[in-house]
């Protein structure tokens, strides 16, 4: 619209708008440039999501459908991963908070993140039947 050599006054106004009211100046700064570069860029996104060489991931994903999970086995497993992400954010938190340097993993921190893992897992395993179930 904006090449348009005759604009309409409701085309004018709209213009004028979107230039009070736009988030991002349009100028011919570097930045810019490269934004411009990278949307005309055809990464050919589409035919990836929509081929068929991932059919194996697709039946892996939804091989469970015919299984249909009661409304109080769901609420137990939303329970036992709520208390799982509380007991694992104050680990977290008190372990961290006696290191000094906090980009280092100590072998004790490490356990308990496993066991953590394991409480979860059997927490989880006591709710559903099998694997298939809880996915």
């Amino acid at each position: 619209m904006k090449k348009l050599q005759r604009k309409t006054p409701d085309q004018l106004e709209f213009l004028k708008k979107f230039k009070q009211f736009s988030p991002v100046i349009d100028s011919d700064c570097t930045m810019n440039r490269i934004c411009r570069y990278i949307e005309s860029i055809d990464f050919g996104i589409r035919n990836v999501v929509k081929s068929d060489g991932n059919c194996e991931i697709y039946k892996r994903l939804m091989n469970n459908l015919d299984i249909e999970i009661e409304n109080d086995k769901r609420k137990k497993i939303i329970n036992v991963f709520n208390e799982f992400k509380k007991t694992s954010e104050n680990l977290a938190a008190t372990k961290m908070d006696n290191k000094i340097n906090k980009d280092t993993l100590d072998e004790d921190l490490q356990r308990s993140i496993q066991l953590a893992y394991e409480n979860l897992k059997d927490n989880l395993y006591s709710v559903c039947s099998n694997l298939q179930e809880l996915v």
